[in-house]
């Protein structure tokens, strides 16, 4: 979790959530994918629900990738 993270970049807020930004080329779901899970990216705030009961109702490991302005 975040203290973690605080602690491996020494307490320093900023250079915390530098650790933290993945960037727009992390592609989690096609890591999901290779490890035999279901993934989907979600752009848009209207598109989590739907989602999220899909990925329930699936009954197995999703990974949904929200994607966010970190600012």
């Amino acid at each position: 979790g975040w203290p973690n993270v605080r602690r491996v970049a020494g307490n320093d807020d900023r250079a915390a959530a530098e650790i933290l930004r993945f960037g727009d080329a992390a592609d989690f779901c096609a890591i999901a994918r290779g490890f035999g899970l279901h993934g989907e990216t979600i752009e848009h705030p209207s598109a989590i629900a739907p989602a999220l009961r899909a990925a329930l109702a699936r009954n197995e490991t999703t990974v949904l990738d929200v994607r966010t302005d970190i600012e």
